[in-house]
């Protein structure tokens, strides 16, 4: 097998690894109900869309915050940069979902690159 083949068979490996884990954290958070997906920092609700920058490559990042006044945990206490997101849409839209990877975090605040 030439490099290149071998190459291009490990990125169709790596690729179809990734979507069946994607699939299965989906399976896996939509048994649970918000609340406790929120108390394990899997999921952060009720965030604002605070705007659109753009990352390297001109790709798209969703800035969503929320305020955190009284709460003991930031809303992305559980989740790190690299995290595969889904970020669900008010009805009415174009969409009802938007996926994406967590490229940075504070406290209030997540960069979703979309």
């Amino acid at each position: 097998m030439q490099p290149a083949e071998h190459f291009a068979r490990l990125k169709r490996l790596l690729d179809l690894e990734r979507a069946a884990e994607r699939e299965e954290n989906a399976r896996e958070l939509e048994r649970m109900p918000i609340s406790a997906r929120e108390a394990l920092g899997k999921t952060a609700a009720r965030l604002v869309l605070d705007g659109v920058e753009y990352g390297a490559g001109g790709y798209p990042l969703l800035v969503l915050s929320r305020s955190i006044s009284g709460e003991e945990l930031t809303p992305f206490h559980g989740m790190s940069t690299g995290d595969s997101v889904r970020a669900s849409l008010p009805p009415g839209g174009e969409t009802a979902s938007v996926d994406g990877v967590l490229e940075r975090i504070d406290e209030a605040r997540a960069w979703v690159a979309v």
